[in-house]
């Protein structure tokens, strides 16, 4: 009696096994060919951007600026999109150098007036930090913050996404009119309160 319900474990044993087995291969060919090893020690490189869109805020932002003691600096903020194919889809993460030029539109055609007034670069390591998802879905977007120059109303801005391999992507603002709002005051420390 002992023996034989021995053998019937070892036969469901075996058909379980078997039919694990069975089912493992059945699903590799749902896996592609392109995914990376779960052993690869390299991070994934993503594919290459074809096309890119970025959104220009005219607010000007007052944000504390830790190397001058908090005082508020004034920003310009962007959010920028890379998508895979010609047409707009989900938007997808990149790999590569952001350069903003900030251009004056109240200096007079010439020389000077194709100079930008600021250039801020964001190198390749940052982009991660500065990727957030939204409402578009997909991978998400990057949010960019940069240096607004003083005595500057009327801008247009230049992105340029100069991808590692692969073609750079340009996107450039119209015109437009900076809303500066009123700064906010610097706060000033308080030297201590005094107890009773």
């Amino acid at each position: 009696m002992v023996r034989d319900s021995l053998i019937l474990t070892r036969r469901s044993g075996r058909a379980v096994t078997a039919g694990l087995l069975a089912a493992l291969l059945l699903n590799l060919g749902c896996l592609g060919t392109e995914t990376r090893s779960w052993f690869s020690s390299k991070p994934e490189v993503p594919p290459p951007a074809n096309d890119m869109a970025v959104m220009y805020y005219k607010q000007v932002r007052y944000i504390p600026d830790p190397t001058k003691g908090g005082t508020p600096s004034a920003a310009l903020t962007l959010r920028m999109y890379l998508f895979k194919g010609e047409k707009f889809g989900e938007p997808i993460i990149g790999e590569g150098t952001i350069i903003v030029d900030v251009y004056d539109d109240n200096k007079p055609a010439g020389r000077d007036g194709s100079v930008p007034v600021e250039t801020t670069k964001f190198p390749k390591e940052l982009l991660p930090k500065m990727l957030q998802k939204d409402v578009l879905g997909g991978q998400g977007g990057y949010t960019l913050m940069i240096p607004c120059p003083p005595d500057v109303t009327q801008v247009h801005l230049a992105v340029r996404f100069e991808q590692t391999g692969h073609t750079p992507l340009f996107k450039s603002s119209d015109s437009m009119t900076l809303d500066r709002g009123t700064p906010p005051r610097p706060t000033q420390p308080t030297a201590g309160v005094a107890g009773n």
